[in-house]
């Protein structure tokens, strides 16, 4: 290791800003978002499962207004057991836009006044798995729970390059997590776009109704609305006793489209590899597609593989914990799935694209929150989902729907398999880069905070 590297106290060089303990009363389902312990994971912060307070608190609670550059570290957690995603001493920058409050358990480390010092760099380091190790090592246990206090993180070492050497680091590292960002925005983007049109084809009827207003005549081309489509559509629509919908379209139900519904499989999840990938409800209700790089393993007998093996198009819906979150199988991995799924494979394949968005639209979520509402533990089973009632276009209609989607999720799955590729890049670059194995002293990369 280059002679120039130093070794600090985390306290030399940051002070420690604790959460603020907000009640369970004080959450909202709109308003300022908080950022809690689940929201932090190593190098990364999970921002689409977010809690909300009123806008009050921001006067009220300056100090634990988060600052762009602000490393953020889970002070409780769990020590080696369970997922990784739990253990304590999670670290990640926050490098995002807009308002933000911290709540209780998770600390912000900002660097002291006159201090230089690369935060991003220094998050890095504090994100990977030595300082991981270290964290749940000097962690006091309570009730089973692993907690960290203010002085432990403060005492910890860090050796750290210089400056100029910070800098690098933080840019090499940087320049892959951008790209990783980069990714996920255009994902989110082209996910709004899928389901803008199915909103607009499905629920809002805006081919009928442009065609029964004369705003789209035969031939013409309107945005969303290519002219080929135009003879796809009906001119009228026509009451049924669960409102009006297209000439041609019939009310039926998820059962009809389906062959009979399974449950999952029971198993523990494993971070080795000792069998297929285990798919869980934590792995689907966060974003609109699987991450399989996230997707734990599990042992599995050979005589019930077959049996559970998920394939491609397969639809899977939560039953328990976090009930009504679906998603479609778009890719062919060795994997089955968790007991509180069910699976749903749609007879007519053509339609599967058409399943896959009213899972996400409100009319769907609707008929879920109906049917849970006034109960103290919320769940659904087969019967029940495969009895919500739904709209049926022609397939002809769906088919259509379908190679426009395919196109979307395409360029999202791409995206998803780029930002893993470059998470494996960086995971690697990293342990060599804390210990000096990878010389930056001629590197003229750019400057970061």
């Amino acid at each position: 290791m280059a002679g120039e590297w130093k070794r600090y106290k985390v306290g030399d060089l940051f002070d420690l800003v604790p959460g603020f303990a907000f009640k369970s009363d004080d959450f909202n389902e709109s308003g300022v978002p908080v950022i809690k312990i689940k929201n932090v994971k190593a190098n990364a912060l999970v921002l689409n499962d977010l809690s909300y307070v009123d806008p009050r608190f921001l006067e009220r609670r300056k100090d634990n207004i988060i600052k762009f550059g602000d490393i953020l570290i889970t002070m409780s957690g769990n020590r080696f057991g369970g997922s990784k995603d739990t253990w304590v001493g999670k670290v990640a920058q926050f490098r995002n836009s807009g308002l933000f409050l911290l709540n209780q358990r998770v600390g912000i480390l900002r660097p002291k006044r006159m201090v230089e010092v690369d935060t991003r760099c220094c998050a890095y380091f504090l994100g990977s798995d030595d300082y991981q190790n270290l964290f749940i090592s000097i962690a006091t246990s309570s009730g089973g729970q692993a907690n960290l206090s203010p002085n432990q993180i403060l005492e910890a070492d860090i050796l750290l390059p210089l400056i100029k050497e910070q800098r690098a680091i933080a840019h090499i590292l940087g320049t892959l997590d951008d790209k990783i960002e980069l990714n996920r925005k255009m994902n989110e983007t082209l996910e709004q776009m899928a389901r803008a049109l199915f909103k607009s084809w499905f629920i809002d009827f805006e081919p009928v109704r442009a065609k029964m207003e004369g705003r789209w005549k035969k031939g013409q081309s309107l945005p969303g609305l290519p002219a080929h489509l135009y003879d796809l559509f009906p001119d009228r629509l026509v009451r049924t006793e669960f409102g009006e919908i297209p000439k041609g379209w019939r009310v039926g139900t998820l059962t009809e489209l389906s062959h009979k519904p399974q449950y999952g499989f029971t198993a523990s999840a494993k971070d080795e590899p000792i069998g297929p990938k285990f798919l869980r409800i934590t792995d689907i209700n966060k974003l609109p597609w699987i991450d399989w790089s996230k997707v734990p393993y599990c042992e599995i007998p050979k005589e019930d593989l077959e049996s559970y093996r998920l394939n491609k198009g397969d639809v899977l819906i939560a039953r328990m914990a976090d009930p009504g979150h679906g998603i479609v199988v778009e890719d062919q991995v060795e994997a089955v799935f968790a007991s509180y799924l069910i699976r749903f494979k749609i007879q007519d394949p053509a339609y599967t694209r058409y399943i896959q968005y009213w899972l996400r639209s409100d009319v769907y979520w609707d008929l879920v929150k109906a049917r849970c509402a006034g109960t103290t533990r919320a769940s659904l089973n087969a019967r029940i989902l495969g009895a919500f009632r739904l709209f049926i276009p022609p397939r002809s209609v769906v088919l259509e729907f379908s190679q426009i989607i395919d196109i979307i999720r395409n360029k999202i799955i791409a995206n998803v398999s780029e930002s893993n590729t470059l998470e494996q890049i960086r995971d690697t670059l990293l342990p060599k880069l804390i210990h000096g194995e990878i010389s930056l002293a001629n590197f003229e990369g750019g400057k970061y905070e």
